[in-house]
């Protein structure tokens, strides 16, 4: 599948909308945590996988750009980390977080379709509701618990606290992402047209999928109609 096209260009999946979805065993989606890490995946793509987010994770920080469907590191080349079936822009009470799983080439030399695993479902009414729910899929997923992301707005600066038993985990305040202890986490920044997270070293992958998890939630909550084709504008 091409990830090339052209110099500079987001590495998208050019049919992604059509991709199967990665469930072999039509495994109930559970909070409750087990030890292992994605763990639906076969045993050599989950440790090329980790290896790979490891490796990005511990390299320094990592950028994450939001473009339209799909979140993928900012400086190419580089491959879809993430999916997102159901646009932040929409208008429903629900969207999600998917894992980009990447094709493997068959015993035949031929290869498979990009697939996608679920990693959360981020559900909320403003209409009915102050909070935001993240809703872990996988046994690998932060917590086993529901997490609940409530916002507080403080003059012109949106804030947001994310918690799992009613204990603090994340906080956000003037576009920093921060554990409970304050420490930062991550860094919301204005790109040229897409918004960008950066990752700080160190993160693990369960914490960034949390992470990216609610820049997702909070980037929907937020959606005041500055959209272009699905994707937020950061320069709004």
């Amino acid at each position: 599948m091409d990830n090339t096209r052209g110099k500079g260009a987001p590495p998208s999946y050019e049919s992604h909308g059509e991709d199967d979805v990665y469930d072999p065993n039509n495994e109930t989606p559970t909070t409750v945590p087990h030890s292992g890490h994605l763990d639906t995946i076969p045993q050599g793509l989950r440790e090329e996988l980790l290896l790979s987010a490891e490796q990005l994770l511990s390299s320094g920080p990592l950028s994450l750009t939001l473009d339209k469907d799909l979140i993928y590191p900012t400086e190419p080349p580089s491959r879809a980390l993430y999916h997102i079936p159901r646009s932040l822009a929409c208008n429903g009470d629900k969207v999600f977080l998917e894992r980009s799983v990447p094709a493997t080439v068959r015993q035949d030399g031929s290869q498979g379709k990009a697939r996608d695993q679920e990693l959360y479902h981020i559900v909320g009414s403003r209409l009915t509701s102050s909070e935001i729910e993240i809703r872990g899929m996988r046994r690998s997923c932060y917590g086993d618990s529901i997490g609940r992301m409530r916002p507080r707005h403080a003059f012109f600066h949106s804030r947001w606290d994310v918690a799992f038993r009613k204990q603090t985990v994340l906080r956000f305040k003037n576009r920093t992402w921060l554990d409970a202890n304050e420490g930062v986490m991550a860094r919301e920044r204005k790109g040229m047209s897409k918004p960008i997270m950066v990752i700080e070293q160190g993160v693990d992958v369960q914490m960034m999928d949390l992470l990216v998890a609610c820049w997702c939630a909070k980037t929907w909550w937020e959606w005041d109609g500055k959209y272009r084709d699905g994707t937020p504008d950061s320069k709004a």
